[in-house]
């Protein structure tokens, strides 16, 4: 939020997930530069809480992750997470 406000207010320009602007893209309090040929990737981690419990649906969405990263290569990512997520592990 507080680098949206930055943005919002002048200061400066700023890369950000779409995901988190579609309200200010969709209401015009921030626009969308395009840089062509520009391929812009990020780790990402994957988090919960130390003290809860592993439910079978995180196990399997991890498993998910896992596998799909494995597979990366061969074009399976979206596949793979999309059926680990909605139908659990095969």
């Amino acid at each position: 939020e507080g680098i949206k406000a930055l943005v919002r207010a002048g200061m400066g320009i700023s890369f950000m997930s779409i995901r988190g602007i579609e309200r200010e893209l969709q209401s015009g309090e921030l626009k969308r530069i395009e840089v062509r040929g520009l391929r812009l990737t990020r780790p990402l981690l994957l988090v919960r809480h130390p003290d809860k419990h592993i439910s079978p649906a995180m196990r399997a969405f991890k498993s998910a992750l896992t596998d799909a990263r494995q597979g990366q290569d061969q074009g399976s990512c979206e596949r793979k997470v999309l059926a680990g997520t909605t139908r659990g592990p095969r």
